[in-house]
């Protein structure tokens, strides 16, 4: 019958009870209720079997039994039962080869095997009929199938019930099992083992370890706090556990006894490194009483607050700085004081950062309170440091979370005029403080230069253009309502058209290469090249930021080159703007003439294995060789990284790196053990492959591992003893894929069949190390005649090997001595013979 539904109807601290529905037999309905108790070996069965409606029935009705697949001894057994909640019953009526009548007699079904004494048994505590079922006999039966030898033990009833409605059959039973059951012995052995095993749940006993004991722990903020240390202890029961809170803030103890006397202590502080002193907090609970399933909630008196850094105008600030948190505990009459929290120049690199979990006073007005100072710093690239502090009291009732600070500094931007008011790109700026030089820059092709994050100081600002600067300095006192400053230098463009040209619109190269750029000032009128300054730029066509800018060399009297080394800020792969800009004095200003630079990344030439497999415990290689392409003569590649991921079905197993093998240059090696959390099966090598400047790429190696292939070889191969005698089997459990190497630690089995081919006899050998085994066990076991012994041996990511071997089990050997050996008598003497 298939089972239709499970489901649990009860758990708790002495039993737990499950419901098993079946389906339908003979339009019989089973509904099977079994109470589990608590540290015992006993299992209450109640079964209810509901009849069909409308139909009469007079026969037989199994209502519980067992049979077993090998030779059970058929023995008379006793029974000591006290099993809560029911009444206290004492089985001592014996039942083999017999059938009882009566419902009232006490009696146990049971039966064991005389050699492992392993037993079963089962005593009926209720038996009841409802509607118009009604008994005519209780047969119990124990005894065998002797055509098979299978043991069997049964309780059947005679029932006769009569067409209708709410027919059901409803029988108890106290079922045991194990060595004697921890309560059933034979007749032949005293009543010790079952006295002083009794199957007995005292209801002022706690017995139940199904308990879960939950604490969760939260802040203010109703956030989870991780990393909590809580300790569950009890030394009734002698349970002393400690765990740490997840990131939910939650952990569990599982399977606690229980007991009335537990202590659940919580220690608490914040472990981040940016804190040099932090308070902690701890709390205990005594006598608390746990007899089930209990959720403990514990709220620590903190709660996160946040930094919000701006510049000088109010913008959110985007550089790192330095950040200093003293938080001072102030308590009492006399507002004593105590710091408890310093983290002293913590490095932050962002405008918005948040502070978890940090303590709060009660409140101002009880004078108990903490108050917080935070100091932020930050050191300019102009050898100029800015500060600023703010202080508050950090309490429970806080709603305002967010502190803002500010630092007095802002972004500055240089324009560079000529004398007509026209910006002058490729001008250089320059920044004086304390008659120093703190900064220089240049202008972009709009003639605007940025000064970030400058402090809010006085300066002295200059700038020039193809050697000519302003007659004097500039003096700013900078604040935050001053955004630009303009700059005129004494240039002034002459009349002339002019333009100018470039030897081509698109330069490539290999990543690591140069180019030379060359460009010629051209009078249009002439179109002739005549002499200029001139200055390259090369620019991010997307964010407009000048990576590279230079003034331009004079190679002939008229004509201009600028090298380009593609590395550093120029990535492979992309493509940037050259953009060259010029001056000449009796010329108009011309229009910057512009170029496309495109950097390829160089490729390269991988020659890998096509596959790769070993067997399970051996090695492989992973290699391969990476040369450049023709266009670099076919060299080796040296200086890659090479990262195998080996996964299979989606999942990771291992990640390495691809050592390069010394001594070969472009030749990458890396010997893969294939054990551990590597098994048989088919993998797949991923081999990342990444050089700066190069064609980075991907690959796929596939890895089979293989099953070890393996041998048995048996000291024998036929056994033939007499009865009473070891049976004694040595094997060697080998590789074959090399000389001599033992398979340790494998799951070595034998079973004995009889002739008929039934299971008599199985068991485990023994593991001699090394590989080898032996099976080992007395031929008295089984019974005069012939067998055959299978043995088996099997380890993972092994062949497992088998093999059968012929045991022929003897009789004794017996022979009589005489005394004397012969004699002669005469008839009708008495005569005594040894």
């Amino acid at each position: 019958m298939p089972i239709i539904t499970i489901e649990k109807e009860v758990e708790g601290p002495l039993f737990t009870k499950l419901k098993v529905s079946w389906g339908i037999l003979n339009n019989h309905i089973v509904e099977d209720h079994y109470t589990i108790l608590a540290n015992s070996s006993a299992v209450i069965l109640e079964r209810n079997i509901n009849l069909p409606e409308y139909l009469s029935y007079d026969g037989f009705l199994t209502m519980l039994g067992f049979e077993f697949t090998d030779f059970w001894n058929k023995k008379s057994a006793i029974q000591q039962i006290a099993l809560y909640p029911y009444t206290a019953l004492y089985r001592n009526i014996s039942l083999v080869d017999q059938q009882i009548e009566t419902l009232t007699t006490d009696f146990i079904f049971g039966t064991y095997e005389a050699n492992t004494e392993y037993s079963i048994g089962f005593a009926p505590i209720m038996l009841s009929s409802a509607g118009l079922a009604q008994f005519l006999r209780n047969d119990a039966i124990t005894g065998y199938i002797y055509d098979l030898e299978l043991s069997r033990i049964y309780h059947s009833i005679h029932l006769q019930f009569s067409g209708g409605t709410a027919n059901k059959i409803t029988a108890k039973y106290a079922v045991t099992i194990g060595s004697f059951g921890n309560t059933i012995t034979s007749e032949t052995k005293t009543n010790l083992l079952a006295n002083k095993y009794p199957i007995t749940v005292s209801v002022g006993m706690l017995e139940s370890t199904a308990i879960d004991v939950t604490v969760r722990v939260k802040d203010l903020d109703n956030e989870p706090i991780s990393s909590v240390i809580v300790n569950l202890c009890s030394s009734s029961m002698n349970v002393n556990r400690t765990l740490t809170t997840d990131s939910t803030g939650i952990v569990t103890f599982s399977d606690v006894p229980a007991s009335t006397d537990y202590e659940i202590s919580l220690y608490w502080t914040n472990d981040s490194t940016m804190f040099q002193q932090f308070p902690y907090a701890e709390k205990k609970d005594t006598s608390q009483d746990i007899t089930g399933d209990r959720i403990y909630d514990y709220t620590i008196a903190v709660k996160d607050f946040y930094l919000n850094v701006k510049d000088g105008r109010n913008d959110q600030f985007s550089d790192e700085y330095y950040t200093t948190i003293i938080g001072t505990y102030v308590w009492g009459a006399t507002q004593e004081k105590e710091i408890v929290v310093n983290a002293t120049n913590v490095l932050v690199r962002d405008h918005y950062v948040k502070f978890d979990n940090m303590p709060v006073g009660r409140s101002t007005t009880e004078g108990n309170y903490m108050k917080y100072n935070i100091t932020v710093k930050y050191d300019s690239q102009y050898d100029i440091s800015v500060g600023n502090e703010t202080s508050f009291v950090w309490e429970k009732t806080n709603t305002t979370i967010t502190i803002d600070i500010k630092l007095a500094v802002a972004n500055l931007y240089f324009r560079v005029l000529d004398l007509k008011n026209t910006t002058l790109p490729a001008a250089d700026v320059f920044l004086y403080y304390s008659g120093e030089t703190k900064y220089t820059t240049h202008t972009n092709g709009s003639g605007i230069a940025e000064v970030p994050y400058l402090p809010f100081e006085t300066y002295e600002l200059n700038a020039e253009y193809y050697a000519t600067r302003a007659a004097s300095n500039t003096t700013l006192i900078f604040n935050n309502t001053i955004y630009i400053i303009n700059i005129t230098l004494p240039i002034k463009f002459g009349e002339k058209p002019g333009e100018i040209s470039l030897d081509r619109s698109l330069y490539e190269g290999y990543w690591g290469q140069t180019i030379s750029v060359y460009a010629q000032f051209i009078d249009t009128g002439t179109e002739q090249p005549v002499e200029a300054n001139l200055t390259l730029w090369v620019i991010n066509p997307i964010t407009g930021e000048i990576l590279i800018s230079g003034v331009m060399v004079n190679v002939t009297e008229t004509l201009y080159s600028y090298t380009i080394l593609l590395s550093g800020q120029l990535k492979a792969g992309q493509s940037y703007t050259i953009q060259v800009s010029g001056y000449s004095s009796d010329y108009i200003k011309p229009q910057p003439a512009n170029a496309t630079l495109t950097i390829s990344p160089i490729g390269m030439v991988i020659t890998q294995p096509t596959s790769l497999e070993g067997y399970w415990d051996r090695s492989v290689a992973i290699w391969i060789n990476v040369t450049h392409t023709e266009d670099f003569y076919y060299t080796p590649v040296s200086g890659l990284t090479i990262t195998a991921t080996i996964m299979k079905n989606g999942y990771t197993y291992r990640t390495l790196e691809i050592p390069e093998y010394s001594g070969a240059e472009g030749y990458y090696r890396y010997e893969l053990h294939l054990t551990g959390n590597l098994s048989v099966g088919l993998y797949t090598i991923y081999l990342d492959i990444r050089k700066l400047g190069y064609a980075n790429t991907t690959i796929q190696i596939p890895l089979s591992i293989l099953t070890v292939p393996t041998t048995i070889i048996s000291s024998t191969t036929t056994i033939e003893v007499a009865y009473y005698k070891n049976i004694e089997v040595d094997l060697w459990y080998n590789r074959t894929d090399t000389l001599y190497e033992g398979i340790a630690g494998a799951q070595a089995t034998f079973e004995l069949y009889n002739g008929t081919g039934y299971l008599v006899l199985f068991g485990s050998a023994t593991d001699l190390g090394y590989g080898k085994y032996r099976v080992s066990f007395n031929s008295s076991q089984v019974t005069l005649g012939t067998y055959l012994l299978k043995i088996k041996l099997s380890k993972a990511n092994y062949q497992a090997k088998g093999l059968s071997i012929s045991v022929t089990i003897n009789p004794i050997q017996t022979y009589i001595i005489t005394t004397p050996e012969s004699v002669s008598i005469t008839w009708g003497d008495n005569f005594t013979y040894t």
